[in-house]
């Protein structure tokens, strides 16, 4: 039991390197990695034959490429509803939303058709040596990216709530495409870095591809996961929490400022002052500031419900390298594919959701370029719900005269 499990750890983590750094620190977590490595290499054959097509492989392909599509529709549809909607380019905290939904689309089109081509090769990555190289750079590029840019949507959370007058007055959308540059630019380089050995070991490329790719600089992936990750879903964390502290406190002084404060324009027979306006003003700001702050929170808990799982289990490998040989290999499956492969790739679907469901301007935004797109021109009722259709617009012509003129007879 316990040989067919470690042949299971280096089989089926190495041939997904791209879901997270989790799968190469387990690959690893045997002493006799030379035992393995033989025994993998002839389990894995040639990809010139696929061996037989498992009723579980064609279900997994199906389903992660579902999720693919749904990503790479969802995303693109986030980023292009804030480009085309004057409502959401206005406010700051979209830009970061965007680059987190180009971060989710580069996920899916970079990594994830990796994954069903070597899953329907028998855990065999049959490609050339660039694609490789693609895949693990990718893969660090959009996981710090994802997470960094979650860092700047709760930032830019906490400064609109926190510091209002200094967010209107600094966040400008220049400043936030810095930011976002800033964001791109770091993971990229810190991917590059990934690619080297940071030891003496070896050759200085830490790429390898026989008999999988797979990035072996185990360092890297280290300093990744306590360095950024962890530390990062900390900060977030303590943001959203200091942001409904003070949004609480914010709430319950406005109030006060009604109870306590009654102020009445003597020259307009006792109607409101200038207090009672400005708590109006004071509160609908804070309103609008929060539902902003309460999707992104939201997509941001759907994050940590898809990804935490991930990094407790690489905690547990820096702590005990050979904590998961010691499983029966059904938990071991269970963990690997609900933690490493589906749970991550899920996440990458699902904020287009999230914000159709809770944002109300997104809502319509997708509506309108849905529409576009099939060709069909909505009737909206209410609010910018729809689209309006103006009749007027419509060219005077014998089939419209005839509507009109039926209709008058009815």
């Amino acid at each position: 039991m316990e040989t067919s499990i470690k042949t299971s750890v280096y089989n089926w983590t190495t041939a997904s390197p791209y879901s997270t750094y989790a799968s190469i620190l387990l690959q690893n977590s045997s002493a006799n990695m030379t035992n393995l490595t033989n025994q993998n290499r002839q389990l894995q054959g040639s990809c010139e034959s696929v061996g037989d097509i498992q009723v579980e492989m064609i279900l997994y392909c199906i389903f992660i490429a579902i999720i693919m599509l749904s990503s790479v529709v969802g995303n693109l549809l986030t980023v292009l509803s804030i480009i085309m909607s004057r409502s959401l380019k206005k406010r700051v905290t979209f830009y970061f939303i965007a680059s987190l939904a180009c971060s989710d689309f580069c996920f899916a089109v970079f990594l994830l058709p990796f994954r069903i081509t070597t899953r329907l090769n028998g855990n065999r990555f049959c490609h050339a040596v660039p694609a490789c190289y693609v895949m693990i750079i990718s893969d660090a590029i959009v996981n710090v990216a994802s997470i960094l840019n979650l860092l700047l949507i709760a930032l830019d959370r906490f400064i609109a709530i926190k510091f209002p007058f200094i967010y209107t007055e600094r966040m400008t959308g220049r400043a936030a495409k810095r930011m976002i540059a800033g964001v791109w630019s770091f993971a990229m380089l810190w991917s590059f870095l990934g690619i080297f050995r940071w030891d003496n070991n070896g050759s200085m490329i830490s790429i390898t591809t026989k008999p999988v790719c797979a990035n072996v600089n185990y360092n890297f992936y280290a300093a990744s996961s306590f360095g950024i990750y962890i530390t990062v879903l900390i900060i977030i964390t303590s943001s959203y929490i200091t942001i409904l502290m003070v949004a609480l406190k914010q709430i319950k002084a406005i109030e006060a400022t009604s109870v306590t404060v009654v102020l009445l324009n003597p020259n307009n027979n006792g109607s409101p002052g200038t207090t009672d306006k400005n708590k109006k003003r004071r509160r609908r700001r804070l309103n609008r500031e929060l539902r902003a702050t309460k999707s992104v929170a939201i997509v941001f808990l759907a994050y940590v419900i898809c990804w935490l799982p991930l990094y407790v289990i690489n905690v547990i490998i820096q702590i005990d390298s050979n904590y998961f040989l010691k499983l029966d290999k059904g938990v071991f499956l269970f963990i690997y594919y609900a933690f490493v492969e589906i749970l991550p790739a899920v996440n990458t679907m699902i904020n287009p959701f999230i914000y159709s469901f809770s944002n109300k301007q997104f809502r319509d935004a997708f509506k309108r370029i849905i529409s576009k797109t099939l060709g069909l021109r909505l009737n909206l009722m209410g609010q910018d719900d729809f689209c309006s259709l103006d009749m007027s617009s419509l060219p005077n012509s014998p089939s419209v005269s005839r509507m009109g003129s039926s209709m008058k007879k009815v």
